[in-house]
């Protein structure tokens, strides 16, 4: 059996052990309902589920006999509620005594040799006796589905293939976001470095200072769950479909958070079918725009127009002379927008994204952010 991990467990460097796996038919339980306490009871237990241990676990445990502990696993089936049905296996760990070896004290022996024979003979009668108890470790499910039980985004939804395009302030949130959702495959891609003035408002730390967005947000998803298998591009949109335009054909949602026109112009001279989100935000994070569609429908000219009133509100809260010396992009750490109205307005996106996935359908939202950071929703209109 084998199981895929995510980029953070794949990469983990402290070294392997060696252990014994054991796969049940039921819970290990002694009636009417307590976990064994020695190993004679769990080996009677073993026995139901048809592990005979000294012949079946026995061969294995004479494969670790280094002088060592190590670690025994039981696996069993549990349900999602209690009452309900089996639904997965849960591997509880167990800390195996040290095991009889060459070096072991002769006197253990008592007529037989240090042999295979007389080390199943002296662990038997010493280690997994009667009265020796059983070490139980604590243990935890890992699983996807057990690590996103207490909120994930709908189960169709997470299993798309994404590619977020832009990873700054907006997009970095949306992408954590989502991976801490239980969205597993998102990849990212962004030409721009962290500056220090971008920690106002960008997920990543001074400790990303000069390093590329993409590659230190992919790190910081790598290790929002350690489940995500994503990848990252160091590099425009532009260079990425120069380098390899089928690439795009890989990705069931593309989400592009840069607010750049040209950029959407580019992506609908592409001729792919995937569904497409456009999530942008006006000066001072005031409105949420968020356009749905797919690639080969893109009217950057339609969605211009209907937006273009709330862009104008935009500007008339913010006067040409009350802009930052250095420029008003999203990108820019003097852009007027604060992170916790970014972070408001991020969660509403990825709602709005998961609704119009689950109806299939293709709209032009926009949000407005009020006082005591409310919101309410101020176009919702269907793109046919």
């Amino acid at each position: 059996m084998s199981y895929k991990w995510g980029n953070y467990v794949a990469g983990e460097k402290s070294g392997e052990q060696k252990g014994v796996w054991l796969r049940l038919k039921n819970m290990p339980k002694l009636e009417p309902w307590q976990a064994p306490k020695t190993w004679h009871d769990l080996i009677i237990l073993l026995k139901e589920s048809g592990i005979d241990f000294k012949k079946d676990v026995m061969p294995l445990l004479n494969e670790i006999r280094d002088g060592l502990y190590h670690f025994m696993v039981l696996g069993f089936p549990i349900p999602m509620k209690f009452g309900d049905v089996n639904h997965e296996y849960f591997w509880q760990g167990i800390s195996l005594p040290k095991l009889s070896n060459h070096q072991s004290a002769n006197s253990y022996f008592k007529g037989f040799r240090k042999n295979k024979v007389g080390y199943e003979y002296v662990d038997m009668n010493n280690l997994f006796s009667k009265t020796n108890e059983i070490t139980w470790v604590k243990s935890e499910n890992w699983s996807e589905n057990s690590l996103t039980s207490r909120g994930a985004i709908t189960p169709k939804i997470g299993q798309l293939k994404y590619l977020i395009i832009g990873v700054g302030a907006l997009g970095s949130t949306i992408a954590e976001l989502l991976v801490r959702l239980g969205v597993t495959n998102i990849d990212v891609i962004d030409s721009d470095i962290l500056k220090m003035g971008n920690l106002v408002r960008h997920r990543l730390l001074a400790s990303d200072i000069d390093k590329a967005k993409a590659i230190r947000v992919h790190k910081r998803l790598s290790g929002s769950n350690i489940h995500y298998i994503g990848n990252y591009f160091a590099e425009s949109l532009e260079e990425f479909i120069k380098r390899d335009l089928s690439a795009l054909q890989e990705y069931d949602v593309i989400i592009e958070t840069t607010g750049d026109d040209k950029l959407l112009n580019v992506l609908s001279n592409v001729d792919l079918k995937s569904l497409f989100f456009s999530i942008s935000i006006g000066l001072g994070a005031k409105h949420l725009y968020v356009y749905s569609t797919s690639l080969e429908k893109i009217d950057e000219e339609m969605f211009s127009k209907k937006i273009q009133p709330f862009l104008k509100l935009d500007s008339e809260d913010f006067p040409a002379e009350s802009f930052p010396r250095d420029g008003i992009g999203c990108w820019h750490p003097l852009f007027p927008a604060r992170i916790d109205h970014i972070e408001i307005l991020s969660g509403i996106a990825i709602n709005i994204l998961e609704e119009d996935l689950n109806k299939n359908k293709n709209y032009i939202t926009v949000i407005e952010l009020g006082k005591l950071g409310l919101v309410k929703e101020v176009m919702r209109e269907q793109v046919l």
